[in-house]
């Protein structure tokens, strides 16, 4: 008899601790998850963003998705994407927070009951926001308006929403961006060093080819061939597979910047 109480009484604390596990630890875990989410001005992955578009006053600018982490500029311009500078967008716009709803009732013409748009810079904003993602079929949008008289904040607003929010003033500062900032900089982005077998140096009289023979030993060509030291050609080989851009200069005849016959 005794053996059969303690087997329900240890069949009620399992049921107990599941209960426990499950109900109060598991479901809290999902309770405060939710609760962030909500409070984040757009819900999304970044990894599962396909599209990202950014409309400032006179430019567009639309990035797209290919490969697991690669990204590309469809417009203004097509040219690869820096995708550690893009990477990076996505986290900052995945965790700006709303502070606190203005009004739940705005829209561009007011009215007796609800206000003007315009009074929060959200008839034509500074920026505007779409985020395209797999597991949806309509992008979430976002509308950045003038920043707040006192308080360092930014009026915005969501989507189709009525509502005018406010967000934390770095949030207008970290969706500012240009083409140039967003476009690759590496001038040799699918390179590594250790990949590089042959290199030739034009600015010689004549150019001077060097072809890999090791991992650091590099033979030069020429008759008679000049002396190097491999590490010293690694070296130069690292730097230039490192090589990025400070900016882009607008598209002028190479003349123009003597690179007709570059030095």
């Amino acid at each position: 008899m005794r053996y059969k109480t303690t087997l329900i009484l240890a069949g009620v604390l399992i049921a107990l601790a599941a209960y426990t596990y499950f109900v109060e630890v598991k479901g809290r875990e999902g309770r405060e998850k939710e609760k962030e989410k909500g409070a984040r001005v757009l819900s999304f992955e970044p990894q599962k963003v396909t599209e990202l578009k950014m409309s400032y006053p006179g430019e567009a600018i639309v990035l797209e998705r290919y490969g697991e982490n690669q990204w590309r500029l469809t417009s203004p311009l097509v040219t690869r994407g820096d995708s550690l500078v893009i990477g990076g967008l996505l986290t900052t716009l995945g965790n700006i927070q709303v502070e606190r709803t203005i009004t739940e009732n705005a829209s561009e013409k007011g009215g007796e009951k609800g206000a003007d748009l315009k009074e929060y810079g959200l008839d034509h904003p500074s920026i505007s926001v779409a985020v395209s993602t797999s597991d949806s079929d309509q992008p979430q949008t976002l509308l950045i308006g003038d920043p707040t008289p006192v308080g360092g904040q930014v009026y915005a607003k969501r989507g189709e929403r009525n509502e005018v929010i406010l967000l934390p003033a770095y949030a207008k500062g970290s969706l500012e961006k240009s083409v140039g900032t967003l476009r690759e900089k590496r001038l040799f982005p699918d390179s590594k060093a250790e990949d590089v077998l042959k290199l030739t140096l034009r600015h010689f009289n004549p150019p001077l080819t060097l072809t890999r023979e090791g991992e650091k030993e590099w033979k030069p060509g020429g008759n008679p061939a000049p002396e190097i030291e491999g590490s010293k050609i690694e070296s130069l080989v690292s730097h230039l597979v490192l090589l990025r851009a400070d900016d882009f200069l607008p598209k002028i005849d190479r003349g123009f910047y003597g690179l007709i016959q570059p030095k």
